[in-house]
């Protein structure tokens, strides 16, 4: 079996792909960032409409779960700065965290532009502030 240097194996990585992953350019990973946490966003939007509390965490748990198995392997899936923010905070790597916050904060804001101006806009709302309000309390 061949020996892998990891020297060698960084050299060969252009300095725009995201270390670790699957030879995604960083502006790939800040899309694919803001699509999985757009569709996050649509699911707890749409969630927060159901005063089923059940529904609410099996649509947030499934688009999370989606996100990780679809976006895993090519960004890591942060879909949240936070979950980002941590991990570099603990290691030191700072590197590429522009994917980390950029794309999520891009996906979250069309999330709820859609939501409120397009998806959801035709309801009319029973109370100020309901549609943010947890259910089921």
């Amino acid at each position: 079996h061949a020996k892998i240097n990891k020297d060698t194996r960084v050299k060969d990585m252009s300095d725009s792909e995201v270390p670790g992953s699957q030879r995604v350019t960083i502006l790939q990973a800040i899309v694919v960032e803001a699509m999985l946490t757009f569709l996050w966003g649509l699911a707890v939007f749409a969630g927060l409409r159901h005063k089923n509390r059940m529904a609410m965490g099996l649509l947030v748990g499934g688009a999370v779960a989606v996100g990780i198995l679809v976006g895993g392997m090519l960004t890591g899936a942060a879909m949240n700065p936070v979950r980002a923010f941590g991990p570099a905070l603990v290691s030191g790597q700072w590197s590429f965290q522009i994917v980390y916050w950029i794309g999520p904060m891009i996906g979250g804001a069309l999330a709820g532009v859609i939501c409120g101006h397009i998806l959801f806009a035709e309801e009319e709302e029973e109370e100020e502030g309901s549609i943010l309000e947890y259910p089921g309390r």
